[in-house]
């Protein structure tokens, strides 16, 4: 199912099939209809693609074998993208909202992440203003300051990197942009890529990022499978210097903890309440593992004053 407008997702099957031609078999090409016309179907309001079909199984995170495959997958993709923007073969294409700029300043480069904390720091205002508080609000409140300093201070660090210095146009590339086991699909060694719903160019650290990110909570946050990812990826394309200074704020953002509080204060899913209580439960259970390691893995850029938040009792 199409769920972007149909102009945007014309945009983006002309990208994947130029990339397919040009030799990236992780992202299957989408088929025209039959009278060759479009790349989508129009039915009951809806719209839809089709790919050629792709057996195969959904790859575990905690699996080092599926892991490399993986990061090798997206290290192609990032590589084969990149060098076709600055070649501007598909200048033809008419990207639109899938480009990116040609020059990132700070702000740009780390918007998403001074966007994510931006919410946060409205948190208290938005539950002052909710009405009948219950246990999971009350809890979302007595921590939201312990996560509100982690974003702080990584959103410093990001911007003390003076990341506008660098020609951070040359490290933009073609990005999945949600790199779950649900979008991938493993055959063999060939790995595919599903599900475009998110993608566009952006910095490929950033998604790399948010894969590990993915992986690390997968492996309670096993130091092995980060570097199981960075191996397997820069074997394939080798980071440059600024991209690992990145790293490791992109990986630190409290990015799960974000994501509870816009879905339950932003979009307002229609969640059962135990639901969220579970959802939250898991973000408690795993902060002890993910504080620890940050602070192990990287001593110097973390302080060990940002205590571990212990989980509520059931």
């Amino acid at each position: 199912k199409v769920k972007r407008p149909p102009a945007i997702f014309t945009q983006l099957a002309l990208l994947i099939n130029e990339f397919h031609r040009q030799g990236c078999n992780a992202l299957l090409p989408i088929l025209p209809t039959r009278n060759g016309e479009l790349l989508y179907l129009s039915l009951d309001g809806d719209y839809f693609s089709l790919s050629p079909w792709c057996a195969g199984e959904k790859p575990s995170f905690s699996n080092p074998a599926h892991l490399k495959l993986i990061a090798e997958c997206f290290a192609g993709l990032h590589t084969l993208s990149q060098s076709q923007s600055r070649s501007h073969s598909h200048s033809q294409l008419q990207l639109g909202e899938l480009s990116a700029p040609p020059e990132l300043s700070d702000s740009q480069a780390i918007s998403e992440y001074q966007l994510q904390q931006d919410f946060l720091e409205s948190l208290p205002e938005r539950l002052t203003a909710c009405k009948n508080l219950n246990r999971i609000d009350r809890i979302v409140a007595s921590q939201s300051t312990y996560y509100l300093e982690q974003g702080r201070l990584i959103l410093k660090g990001l911007t003390d990197l003076g990341l506008s210095q660098f020609p951070l146009h040359n490290l933009i590339g073609f990005c999945h942009k949600d790199p779950a086991p649900g979008n991938i699909i493993l055959n063999n060694r060939q790995c595919y890529l599903i599900d475009f719903e998110f993608s566009h160019f952006d910095l490929v650290i950033k998604e790399f990022a948010l894969l590990a990110l993915r992986a690390l909570q997968a492996s309670r946050w096993e130091p092995r499978t980060l570097e199981i990812l960075t191996a397997a990826y820069s074997q394939v394309k080798p980071f440059v210097p600024i991209e690992l200074k990145m790293l490791p704020f992109l990986i630190a953002y409290p990015r799960r903890f974000w994501r509870f509080c816009h879905q339950r204060y932003q979009e307002h899913l229609k969640w059962h309440e135990k639901r969220y209580q579970s959802r939250l439960w898991e973000i408690m259970d795993e902060e002890p593992h993910r504080s620890h390691f940050i602070q192990s893995v990287w001593p110097d850029i973390f302080p060990s004053e940002l205590k571990n938040q212990e989980a509520p009792d059931d």
